[in-house]
């Protein structure tokens, strides 16, 4: 919102942040005019489906926590490695 504010960047919908569909989200943060700010759309679509299963799905078995705990190094680490990349980029504004 801040780059929006300082016309560095514009945004292709009128609605309100919260009321923004994160798939929506997604294909425009990557898309061809915003390339240059994240360009592997496949990390982000993987981050959306886990967050989709957590947030939509059912308990996880015991079966499933165990998969989840043994790949949630790698997870959180891609959650952070993109929130360090948005507040870096928002520094620099």
């Amino acid at each position: 919102m801040n780059a929006v504010a300082k016309g560095k960047m514009s945004l292709p919908v009128t609605k309100p942040p919260e009321e923004w569909m994160l798939n929506a989200m997604i294909d425009w943060i990557t898309s061809e005019k915003n390339k240059k700010i994240i360009t592997d759309k496949a990390v982000l679509n993987y981050l959306r489906q886990i967050r989709n299963n957590r947030a939509h799905g059912g308990v996880p078995s015991i079966e499933e926590r165990h998969m989840l705990m043994i790949g949630v190094q790698y997870l959180a680490g891609l959650y952070i490695d993109y929130i360090e990349l948005l507040d870096d980029l928002t520094q620099d504004l």
